[in-house]
């Protein structure tokens, strides 16, 4: 991959995290204000327990369906093969997911407004994880997607902000991005088939066995990161107020949208590392791999500075005219999650452009494992005493013990690459 090609697929990476990190921030004091603290609450709440659906239907395939198709972009045939399964295979756990989720409802019982809730935040998540998005990044052509992302937005705000009103239920939100994740997944694949040659080839189960335990080694990944943030936040609901967990989840959704907007860096950068790790020397590539390391780390240091500088600002942007003297005793959570984002950022891209590109995703596993016990039980004692705050020091707590095993596993690679 030359230059130009990995600095256009990094921009546009940022382009479209960009833009998915600028709607969210417009819609949030917008549904604020609409709906109230503790409705926000609700919905945030929704999207938690349902994310394992989404982690369950992706199953690994954001990392591992890039790698592959990015090491077959010569062979048109060979890329299209990849691509046909890790389609149908992805049909197939929407569909076992959509048995479990009507399933629940259906032998649980529901209310009219909370089943229309989840059943459009799960179609949004079915409609989100099915994008080929991964297809565009391994054939190093993100601004495609970048494109399809940027017209999928502009229909979600055209319908929030034109029908959107204080009159109006919570779950037309999830219904409207719904909607705009359809729109986007059949531009996708006409784009895919008409522009990039892609046609669907049969295939043998058996050819992606590799493919297949790659990507549950991700998956397990995921679930356990479900568990740290997610399981978390589930933990939290059961033992605050609703107002305490409305401002937490709204804190905690901005502190996502900073990972969510700096995570492609991961995605775009997966080829190019792969690469490097398998064709140079090892100890040349680790030099390379140290400076985008601490490139990321200076980011990050800059987004902590502004963060705590512009911690008012934030509060009146996302609260409005929401009692400050309130908020006041929620800085300090809101400093802990930025912290924390700031070392998942530098986790996963220690974790995956060294340890993934190397085939290394079982020892990736165990040390995610490992964060994902402490952070939970951390989780467990300490939201009884301090509440939010207890769990946005769990959160950190995890991470950290993750940050020291993986500097000792770059540590041991050093000391090997120079031998």
């Amino acid at each position: 991959m030359n230059r130009k090609i990995l600095f256009s697929n990094i921009f546009h990476a940022f382009l479209t995290k960009g833009i998915n990190f600028l709607v969210p921030l417009l819609l949030m004091p917008f549904i604020l204000r609409m709906f109230g603290v503790e409705k926000f609450g609700e919905y945030f709440y929704a999207q938690s327990v349902l994310q394992t659906y989404a982690l369950f239907i992706d199953f690994g395939f954001v990392v591992t369906a890039v790698k592959a198709i990015s090491n077959s972009e010569e062979d048109n045939n060979e890329r299209n093969k990849t691509a046909s399964f890790v389609i149908v295979f992805k049909l197939f756990l929407t569909f076992i997911s959509t048995v479990f989720f009507l399933g629940y409802f259906f032998f649980e019982g529901y209310n009219a407004n909370n089943f229309h809730l989840f059943l459009f935040v799960f179609l949004s998540f079915c409609f989100q994880i099915n994008l080929p998005i991964w297809f565009f990044q391994g054939i190093q052509k993100n601004s495609i997607f970048s494109l399809v992302n940027l017209i999928s937005k502009i229909i979600l705000l055209c319908f929030v902000f034109l029908t959107i009103n204080k009159n109006s239920p919570l779950f037309l939100i999830p219904l409207y991005e719904a909607v705009a994740y359809f729109a986007a997944l059949i531009l996708s694949f006409l784009i895919m088939v008409y522009f990039q040659k892609f046609s669907f080839i049969k295939f043998k189960v058996k050819q992606f066995k590799e493919l297949l335990a790659e990507s549950f080694q991700i998956f397990f990944i995921s679930i356990l990161n479900w568990a740290i943030v997610s399981g978390s936040t589930i933990i939290l609901k059961k033992r605050v107020s609703e107002n305490e967990f409305g401002i937490f989840s709204a804190y905690s959704r901005l502190a996502y949208y900073v990972f969510a907007i700096v995570q492609p860096l991961n995605q775009a950068l997966l080829p190019f590392f792969a690469k490097l790790f398998s064709k140079k020397s090892k100890e040349e590539a680790f030099k390379i791999f140290k400076k985008s390391l601490l490139a990321l780390v200076a980011f990050i240091v800059i987004i902590l500075i502004t963060s705590g500088l512009g911690i008012n600002y934030i509060n009146i942007y996302l609260f409005g005219n929401l009692n400050n003297e309130q908020l006041l005793g929620y800085r300090v959570v809101f400093f802990t999650l930025i912290i924390w984002v700031g070392f998942v950022l530098i986790n996963s891209f220690i974790s995956t452009q060294f340890l993934v590109t190397q085939n290394k995703s079982v020892v990736y596993k165990r040390l995610y494992l490992i964060n994902a016990i402490i952070a939970v039980t951390c989780s467990f004692i300490l939201s009884i005493q301090y509440g939010s705050l207890g769990i946005a020091f769990a959160l950190i707590i995890g991470e950290l013990f993750m940050f020291f095993f993986l500097i000792i596993q770059m540590l041991q690679f050093k000391k090997y690459a120079a031998t």
